[in-house]
């Protein structure tokens, strides 16, 4: 059964999830709903902190003076009231790490963005105790912590890490999730595009999140979540350069592996955010990874991204490929399951 210990923490996280929730739903309310994550309450984080590090606590004094004699003998003091811990079990629910990782690596672009050294210590207290078991594997996951923060603020000032070094340092999971949490918090917040230092630091962020993507398969979709924020943050307005390297992580993860999760998410999430243009060479990008025979559901995957590329015949060579393959296949009976009369006839216009 769970301690009392256990149960308190259980509840503070709860709380700090809630809290966060909330504030989240309210800024999105109000029209500011964009990558930036919104800052953990600091009572609450100060709380749960506190049940996992503080050692004790004082005895509380008494309200009435105890009768002469009953008290501690003169010069000493009552020891302190020794606190239970909780395990780490409440930490390790996926929602919370999520957000303490969030907030260790908040990229500081604005003060409004900026977590305080107390703030980012303490997340990063919590996560140690999340991921490690002893005091040697504590040790080790925070100076893998720390190593990736001193990487990400090189980052920040357009020094790209030593490649070995830094998928050495990505092959441990927390170092990886650290990465995509502190790039999508800078990339998918607007004023990091209006920073002098925009320009020098973000092909270096790009490389960082293909690469954390690349070395940990269960973080995959957390690149496309911070693909997606960089993305709606830039804004339609921003460079094609910007763009297309934001689609060419994505692309990286398609050549992982993660490929039906990266179309949709291009073509459900991504097109209101990018020039039609930019989603055609998306798809050309993907078809030249992929290669026949397709299957259906690809294939119907394929179709809707390029409907909503505005996608024409003769516009890129390896869709017409794409396209040309499909229709024999279609024809061989050789294409399972089926596509649906929509795909169908949208494949047809596309080889006209």
């Amino acid at each position: 059964a769970d301690s009392d210990a256990d149960a308190e923490a259980t509840a503070a996280a709860g709380d700090l999830l809630l809290t966060t929730e909330d504030e989240r739903r309210r800024r999105g309310a109000e029209g500011g709903g964009t990558g930036v994550v919104p800052p953990l309450p600091r009572g609450i984080l100060r709380k749960l902190h506190a049940l996992y590090l503080e050692d004790g606590k004082p005895p509380a004094e008494p309200s009435i003076a105890p009768p002469p004699g009953m008290g501690p003998p003169p010069g000493m003091t009552p020891a302190p009231v020794k606190l239970e811990k909780p395990g780490a079990a409440p930490l390790r629910q996926p929602e919370l790490l999520r957000s303490l990782f969030d907030e260790a690596f908040r990229c500081n672009v604005g003060a409004s963005t900026t977590a305080s050294k107390e703030t980012r210590a303490q997340c990063l207290d919590l996560i140690v105790k999340a991921v490690s078991d002893g005091d040697d594997e504590a040790a080790d996951a925070r100076a893998a912590l720390e190593n990736a923060t001193r990487a990400l603020e090189s980052a920040a000032r357009g020094q790209a890490p030593e490649p070995e070094s830094f998928r050495g340092m990505c092959a441990y999971p927390p170092a990886a999730a650290g990465v995509i949490a502190w790039v999508s918090s800078a990339m998918g917040d607007p004023e990091h595009y209006r920073q002098v230092h925009a320009g020098a630091s973000n092909q270096v962020y790009f490389g960082m999140l293909a690469s954390a993507g690349a070395s940990q398969p269960r973080l995959r979709e957390r690149v496309l979540d911070a693909v997606g924020a960089a993305l709606a943050a830039m804004g339609k307005g921003s460079s094609e350069a910007l763009h297309l390297g934001a689609l060419d992580v994505a692309v990286e993860m398609v050549e992982c592996g993660l490929v039906l999760p990266v179309i949709e998410a291009a073509t459900e999430r991504w097109a209101r955010h990018v020039d039609p243009s930019h989603l055609r060479y998306f798809a050309g990008e993907v078809l030249e990874v992929a290669g026949p025979p397709f299957g259906g559901r690809f294939v119907s995957a394929v179709l809707r991204l390029l409907r909503a590329a505005n996608a024409r015949k003769g516009m890129n060579r390896a869709t017409d490929e794409f396209v040309a393959q499909v229709r024999r296949q279609r024809e061989g009976g050789r294409l399972h399951p089926t596509l649906a009369r929509e795909d169908n006839t949208f494949l047809d216009y596309l080889a006209k």
